[in-house]
Order: C-alpha cells, then sequence, then structure tokens
C-alpha cells in the first residue's frame, strides 16, 4: 500500500465515492474533490461496456489520486468461474504489487480468499451484486474477512439504519445515492442472460428492461388500477403541490386494451436533499454514485453537488444550488426509488416515456435526399456526444459533435444508411464538453503526464 496516510471516512463525514470508466472520467472525479474513486479492469469487471483501465495507466492515477488525498477501488465484481481462478489469481497478485490501490469490490465470495492469497493487503468490499440485505449478513461478512459491504439500492432508510445498528465492529457500509436503477434485485438478474445470451452477472447486461414491452387485458387494467390509486394517494397527501417536475406522474393506463411500454426502465436514483438523512448511521462511511459508462460532464456535476450537500446539510442555499447542479447532470429523470418507506408503492419507473439518459437537444429531420439534420434547442460545442433514439430502436447511435452549432443552427449527422432514423426521432446531449471543465481536464492531465511511469 502506499505510505501517504489517507483520511478515514466516518459516518458524520461519508466519503463521495465516484465512478471512472477512463482517465477523464476519473480526473474529473478528482477536481470535483471526490473522496474516493471506483473504477474496472479490462477483465472481471461488472461494466465490460466502459473502456476501463490497464495495470500501468492505473497506477499513476492511483498515485495522483494518493498525493489528493482520495481512495481508489477497483471492481473486480463478477461471478468467477472455475477455469479463470488461476487468471484471477495473477490479475490480483500484479494488482496488489504494481497499483495498490486502497480497496477491491468483489461479488465473488470466492475472491476474498483469494485475493489475500495473491497478496492483497487492502480492503475487500463485498458488492451489491453480493446482495446482502439481512441483518445478520453482515456478521457473516465480517466473518469471511470483508471491509466493507455495499448495500442494495432496493432498501429503504429504515432498511438502511437497521444494517448500520447491526454492523459488527471492524465492518464498513456503502450506500448508494444517485445513478441508474435496475429493476431485478441486485445480484439476482438473470434476464440478459435469459433475452440476450450475455450475463449481467458477467458485467456484460444487454438491457432488457430499457425494451418495449406489450401488455395487455387484466393486467393491463390491473396496471391502470394501480396508477389511479397511487395519484390519488398523492392528493390525498398533498405531495402533488411540491412535487419535482423532473419525476413524472404515474401514468394511467387503458382498461381492457393492450399497450405497449417501457414497463421495466427504472428511472435514476436521485437522493438529493434526503442524502443529509444518512449523515450518522453507524458504520456508513461511503455515499456512491453510480455511472462507470457516463462521461466527465457527469462525474463532475454529480460529484460537485453531493460533497456540497454532505458538507452543508442545514443550508437552504446550498441545497438550492446542489439540486440545480444535478440538473445539469444529463441524467435520467430523478426517482427516489424505495428510498422512503411510506412511498414504497410508487414504483420508480415511466412506461410512457422513454427514461433515457440525457438532455433533448431536439429532434430529427430527414430531408428527401436522406440527410440527417437537427436543430439544436441550446447550442452545441465541439465533441459534446450525442445520442439519438433510445437502445431498442435500429437506428440507436452516439456520435460526437464535430463544429460548433449555435441554437436553431443546423447540424448534419452523418450515420450508417441502415440507421436512417425516423423523421422526429429525438436526439439527446449525453456529455457535455464546456471550454470550463476542458480547460480543467487538461490541468490535470498535465499533472498526470508528470508522474513517474
Amino acid at each position: 500500500m502506499s505510505d501517504i496516510i489517507l483520511p478515514v471516512p466516518t459516518p458524520e463525514r461519508p466519503e463521495i465515492l465516484a465512478p471512472a470508466g477512463d482517465a477523464q472520467c476519473f480526473t474529473a472525479a478528482l477536481a470535483a474533490g471526490a473522496d474516493a474513486v471506483y473504477l474496472g479492469l479490462k477483465h472481471f469487471s461488472a461494466r465490460m461496456q466502459a473502456e476501463n483501465f490497464g495495470l500501468t495507466d492505473l497506477s499513476r492515477l492511483t498515485d495522483l489520486a494518493h498525493e489528493e488525498q482520495a481512495r481508489v477501488y477497483v471492481a473486480m465484481n463478477v461471478l468467477v468461474k472455475p477455469q479463470e481462478t488461476a487468471a484471477a489469481y495473477r490479475l490480483l497478485h500484479r494488482l496488489a504489487r504494481q497499483v495498490r490501490p486502497d480497496g477491491i469490490i468483489v461479488q465473488d465470495l470466492a475472491m476474498l480468499d483469494l485475493a489475500r492469497q495473491a497478496g492483497f493487503e487492502g480492503e475487500i468490499n463485498l458488492s451489491t451484486l453480493a446482495n446482502i440485505t439481512h441483518p445478520q449478513g453482515l456478521q457473516t461478512a465480517r466473518d469471511l474477512g470483508a471491509s466493507r459491504v455495499i448495500l442494495p439500492r432496493e432498501l429503504s432508510i429504515d432498511e438502511i439504519r437497521a444494517m448500520g445498528e447491526a454492523c459488527p465492529e471492524g465492518l464498513d457500509l456503502e450506500c448508494f445515492v444517485h445513478g441508474a436503477l435496475c429493476y431485478c434485485v441486485s445480484g439476482r438478474c438473470y434476464w440478459s442472460s435469459y433475452m440476450g445470451g450475455k450475463s449481467g452477472l458477467r458485467g456484460r447486461c444487454v438491457q432488457p428492461c430499457r425494451r418495449v414491452y406489450r401488455q395487455g387485458g387484466a393486467a393491463a387494467a390491473a396496471l391502470a388500477k394501480q396508477a389511479g390509486q397511487q395519484a390519488r394517494e398523492q392528493g390525498r397527501n398533498g405531495h402533488d403541490g411540491g412535487r419535482d417536475t423532473r419525476r413524472p406522474r404515474p401514468q394511467r393506463g387503458n382498461p381492457g386494451k393492450g399497450r405497449d411500454g417501457r414497463f421495466f426502465s427504472c428511472l435514476d436514483l436521485s437522493l438529493d436533499v434526503l442524502a443529509k438523512t444518512l449523515l450518522h448511521i453507524p458504520h456508513l462511511v461511503s455515499w456512491k454514485i453510480e455511472g462507470r459508462k457516463k462521461g466527465p460532464h457527469y462525474v463532475y456535476h454529480v460529484v460537485t453537488a453531493y460533497r456540497m450537500l454532505r458538507d452543508n446539510p442545514g443550508d437552504p442555499q446550498a441545497r438550492k444550488d446542489a439540486e440545480a447542479i444535478l440538473g445539469m447532470a444529463l441524467g435520467r429523470p430523478g426517482s427516489r426509488a424505495r428510498f422512503l418507506p411510506h412511498k414504497d408503492n410508487l414504483v420508480p419507473t415511466d412506461p410512457s416515456g422513454q427514461t433515457s439518459s440525457g438532455l433533448l437537444a431536439g429532434k430529427i429531420n430527414v430531408t428527401p435526399e436522406g440527410q440527417v439534420l437537427l436543430k439544436p434547442h441550446f447550442e452545441l460545442l465541439p465533441q459534446d456526444y450525442l445520442r439519438v433514439g433510445v437502445e431498442d430502436e435500429r437506428w440507436h447511435a452516439t456520435l460526437p459533435v464535430t463544429r460548433r452549432t449555435p441554437k436553431a443552427g443546423t447540424l448534419m449527422l452523418r450515420l450508417p444508411k441502415h440507421k436512417t432514423p425516423r423523421a422526429g426521432t429525438p436526439v439527446f446531449l449525453i456529455d457535455r464538453r464546456e471550454p470550463e471543465l476542458m480547460q480543467i481536464l487538461r490541468e490535470w492531465q498535465a499533472r498526470l503526464d508528470r508522474m513517474p511511469t
């Protein structure tokens, strides 16, 4: 491990733990003041679609983080097949010798013993995919040698508090405060394996929950009844008047008739101002932000917002500023999910919506010659990143902006002919490359370049 003594997170001042899918996101997290960064390698990571890291680059990034008094956690959070044990051991051994991160995140319980055999001396944290939901499971985790348990996103504040009160000495807890939700129970989803032949527990989820399904007959009537009941309860409890406009109202169905919808596609978790209720829970030392497939804009803004919320829990202006910053982060619409137990009948989905991340930039116009044009609702900058449509449409694509385009100007999108979208297809801004942030990242890259290899 590094000789630098890093500050120890506490329930009174939990670490802000940021995601990083590439080096720019890593430095964006440090620039925003993250206390810790988590990331994956090229193998054994539950986010294999992210760019991820090689050991040589990660070694320099870890040294840079330690200079900033920030910790680094490496996610090796997949199920390991029996024939992969030797490869996992070799990677752990190289990680311990060459990178010396502060901790690793694992799902497979065999990895705890394997990591120690390989000489890893840092923390071993059990992933949310390990699905430890019962207070007695915490003692078992401690007995197995875990340093920390990452709580599932399905837990309410009362359940999180109960876990904290039952947590044995010598074990820490971590929980999610922001980012994508999974419709299925953490660590128990085989949907991707069944529908797409790729396992979500191996880091290759094809996200079947994001797709359109058809519902009909009695099921549609039941959903309509549930939506109506939720709407009536909101009205009785007086929630509509102060409702966050980012959180869509429940959608009413049409009883007896089928309809299409993204019934399983969740909104993003966004605890924002409610995160202060996590302060002082025993053993809860880390607030985690999901998003290893997001860009540096998202990482920088979300880390900044939650650092403000943690450090100024009683300041109304800080809360207002943090909410505004989160509104700029280009995520999906926000949801409290099951965090508030008296609202656990409200499912975090919007079947009639597209539930896509990003800010709506405009809609496609296709000329008779087949040119795909966009007149954006706001200025687009070079290297901004756009999403055309959503994942389950045949023309879905992501692409960078090649030139500055003013509001209501015309941007030609160059897409393969087989991906020509239908006129009216929405286009979302999913990563922003504003000059101020890019200058910050260039300065951090220069620091990284000066680090010894």
